[in-house]
C-alpha cells in the first residue's frame, strides 16, 4: 500500500503512517513522499492538525552545529514541485532555539540557495516553527 493510499484511507491513523514511513529505507521514503498529490497533501494536513514540530524534528539533538539535515518534499505549485530544504543548528553561542537552512533544487543555479531560518512560534496557530 502506498503513502497516498494510506493517507486517503477513511480510517487513516497518522501515528501508523509515521511508523510505516520510519520503517522505510531513505530512498523509498523520499519516493513515497514525493508521489503524494495535492488532495492527499490536504488530507495529510488534516490528519496532522493539532500536532506541532519541535527543533529536534528538524535537526535531531545528536547533530552538531552546522551539520546539515536534508528534508525532501513536494509542493502544490504548478512548477518546481520537488524541493529539498536543508536545516542545521546554528553555531554554539547563537540562538540555540532555532534552525538555519537553505533550499536546494533545480532553480538554485538561477536564483541562489534561498537562505532561511526556522524559528519557534509559541502560541502561534501555524505550528511550533515558522520558516522565515
Amino acid at each position: 500500500m502506498s503513502l497516498e493510499s494510506r493517507i486517503q484511507d477513511a480510517h487513516a491513523d497518522i501515528d501508523a503512517i509515521a511508523a510505516w514511513l520510519d520503517g522505510l529505507d531513505p530512498a523509498t521514503r523520499v519516493s513515497e513522499v514525493r508521489a503524494v498529490g495535492p488532495s492527499t497533501q490536504r488530507r495529510l494536513w488534516s490528519l496532522c492538525r493539532g500536532r506541532a514540530l519541535g527543533l529536534d524534528d528538524l535537526v535531531p539533538a545528536d547533530r552538531g552545529p552546522l551539520e546539515t539535515v536534508r528534508h525532501f518534499g513536494r509542493n502544490t505549485l504548478p512548477a518546481f514541485r520537488l524541493f529539498e530544504k536543508r536545516f542545521c543548528r546554528p553555531p554554539i553561542g547563537t540562538d540555540a532555539g532555532m534552525a538555519w537552512g537553505y533550499n536546494e533544487g533545480s532553480t538554485r543555479a538561477l536564483i541562489g540557495p534561498g537562505y532561511f531560518i526556522a524559528r519557534p512560534t509559541p502560541g502561534d496557530s501555524r505550528g511550533a516553527f515558522v520558516v522565515d
